[in-house]
């Protein structure tokens, strides 16, 4: 089909010191911790809160705040403050209250704990109000569409809503997207999947129950050990009743006592940055929710009363592009428990790089880790070739089974908080991303109360 030609003028509405694309865990924390230093933030988000896909998504339990082996927190600062703002009105339970090992918010798993499960709409509030102090304009139902860019910085951003096209310089921009779409657009090299085959990880629609006998279900998991309730799929997959691929249910209870989101519904085959089959993958899981919650009362101990209350608004996609940027962490320093001089974050959480094709294989499962917690080094958010344009989340330059340690939501928090501190260095003073000095940057971040070392 023959391509059209699309021509026309946006008006120009903002000219600011940071732009931010994106408004999950990553572009929620840069927005905050750029204001906090004094700059002009402009903050849009497609979607109608913050919070990405733990508002969303629905997935309500934030992991790898504290080291692997329960004993310290490795995450603070912004996501720190969210946590205890959320405690304070009941919509938390923080970390140091959850049990080392075996937690009830991740289906009873002897190798999870520490978690932090939170409830959905004052986390949309909370997080709205510290964006709102902290004097970020903030704009939802708008969509960053793609950069102007030339001999190597970015001057702006094309955004999309309502009001159409429009235009918003910027002196830095930090791209939150999770997807590294402004990344991407601006010409910026980047790579997808893993490197046999570029497939990537299952993204995932996520259902939300309540009414669950949480008593009963406990009792089954540790009475049994079937925390993943593989026997209760064999047996539906002996008797032909088991419609799916994936061969595990992570079922995760909220707050509340019986209340719980599923992860679970997987969607194989789907790249998170193409329209259609993510509008395939919503429908698909979508009708799967109800399929797999007649199966689960059916056959789960628990649940047999159990009621759909809905499933989440946008589809849980856990990779697309990565960006190749100044360093890529690999595995072998995630293993090693490398340190760098240029630390601007730590996670504590652990290998999840789920098989593309085996849905429920963790390749990685056993290997060992020598420390506790991994470093993150500030060069991996740095993409090459652009002086003003850094990114924070998932989409940060690291190798395929690496990606896995850094994707969870309080590792965003905490590498968006570091990419907004930079951001705000770059716009007052000019110099490109690769040259900040990182010691000033750890030394603001520090002030900020995040965590660098253990």
């Amino acid at each position: 089909m023959k391509n059209e030609i699309l021509k026309m003028e946006a008006p120009a509405i903002a000219e600011v010191d940071v732009l931010i694309c994106g408004g999950g865990p990553a572009g929620t924390a840069a927005s905050i911790a750029a204001a906090r230093q004094g700059a002009r933030c402009f903050l849009v988000e497609q979607q109608g809160c913050l919070g990405g896909v733990g508002t969303n998504a629905l997935v309500g339990t934030w992991l790898g705040s504290f080291s692997r082996d329960g004993a310290f927190p490795v995450i603070k600062g912004v996501f720190a403050e969210i946590v205890d703002l959320l405690a304070a009105e009941r919509g938390a339970i923080p970390a140091e209250q959850d049990v080392v090992g075996g937690t009830r918010h991740l289906g009873y798993a002897p190798w999870h704990g520490r978690t932090t499960p939170f409830e959905f709409e004052p986390c949309k509030r909370v997080c709205e109000s510290l964006v709102q102090k902290a004097g970020v304009r903030l704009r939802y139902f708008t969509t960053a569409v793609s950069p102007t860019a030339e001999n190597g910085r970015v001057a702006g951003v094309f955004i999309h809503s309502k009001n159409g096209m429009e235009f918003v310089r910027a002196k830095a921009v930090v791209d939150a997207t999770g997807d590294a779409d402004i990344t991407a657009r601006a010409g910026c090299a980047f790579t997808k999947g893993r490197p046999e085959d570029g497939l990537m990880s299952a993204p995932s629609v996520f259902p939300l129950l309540e009414d669950v006998d949480s008593e009963a279900f406990a009792r089954y998991c540790r009475d049994t050990g079937d925390v993943r309730l593989r026997a209760v799929i064999n047996t539906l997959k002996a008797k032909g009743a088991w419609p799916f691929e994936f061969d595990i249910l992570v079922c995760c209870e909220l707050t509340r006592p019986g209340r719980f989101f599923i992860n679970a519904l997987q969607q194989k085959g789907i790249d998170g940055t193409n329209a259609d089959q993510v509008t395939a993958a919503m429908i698909a899981g979508r009708r799967e929710a109800r399929v797999l919650v007649d199966l689960m009362r059916q056959a789960v101990p628990g649940f047999n009363q159990a009621r759909l209350v809905e499933t989440s608004h946008v589809l849980g996609v856990r990779e697309t592009r990565r960006i190749v940027g100044e360093h890529t962490l690999t595995v072998d320093e995630v293993r090693t428990g490398a340190a760098y001089h240029d630390t601007i974050a730590l996670s504590g959480y652990q290998w999840d790089m789920a098989d593309p094709k085996e849905l429920s294989q963790q390749h990685m499962q056993g290997v060992q880790f020598r420390k506790p917690y991994t470093e993150i080094p500030y060069r991996c958010l740095v993409p090459r070739g652009m002086d003003n344009l850094i990114v924070a989340g998932r989409c940060v330059s690291t190798e395929w089974e690496a990606m896995g340690v850094l994707r969870v939501m309080p590792a965003c928090f905490a590498m968006g908080q570091a990419a907004g501190i930079a951001a705000a260095m770059t716009a007052r003073s000019g110099i490109p991303f690769r040259n900040l000095d990182t010691e000033e940057l750890r030394s603001r971040l520090r002030a900020d109360n995040a965590l660098l070392s253990a």
